[in-house]
């Protein structure tokens, strides 16, 4: 028989009749559920997302800020282009996490501000829509906030510190 495939607040629940019961299996995180039917199995599996999904919202030190194990989930599933990786790299080994936009770039063979602020931009989306973060908005920063927070008096990023323990345990550094 085929398994029942269903997406659910981005995981994939594989469910199946097995020999005794029906049993389910929640991708990423590979947990496995048990029951008497695949509608049950289906139930528990969206339940134990949903309470993972309420925990996750708990743990986060700000609404705009991931903890280190959903960056560590998001930049695996989401697939670094080669200059978000340099750029990542950069940011993470710098003084304190900090770097300024032309810095960001330079990390990326670029020149200036420009290219940092849209590729760094659109990673930043990418993360902040890929773990439902809740940015501030108001400026022109607004998506590099899921990346860094920015210290107008030196006009540098500063890596969140949960980023940078995701990129160490993906060895991105």
């Amino acid at each position: 028989m085929k398994p029942t495939i269903i997406e659910y607040r981005k995981r994939t629940i594989k469910a199946m009749d097995m020999a005794k019961g029906s049993a389910a299996m929640i991708h990423p995180e590979v947990h496995r559920i048990d029951g008497d039917t695949i509608e049950e199995v289906i139930l528990a599996a969206k339940e134990w997302i949903d309470t993972n999904y309420r925990t996750q919202f708990d743990n986060r030190p700000e609404t705009h800020i991931g903890t280190s194990e959903e960056y560590f989930n998001a930049l695996q599933f989401l697939k670094l282009a080669p200059h978000e990786h340099a750029m990542l790299k950069a940011h993470r080994n710098a003084p304190n996490r900090k770097l300024t936009a032309p810095q960001i770039s330079k990390a990326a063979g670029w020149e200036g501000a420009g290219p940092a602020n849209i590729h760094y931009g659109y990673l930043g989306r990418r993360l902040a829509e890929y773990l439902e973060l809740d940015l501030r908005d108001g400026d022109d920063k607004y998506w590099t906030q899921a990346i860094a927070s920015y210290e107008s008096g030196q006009s540098e990023w500063q890596m969140h510190e949960e980023l940078a323990i995701a990129l160490d345990k993906l060895n991105i550094t």
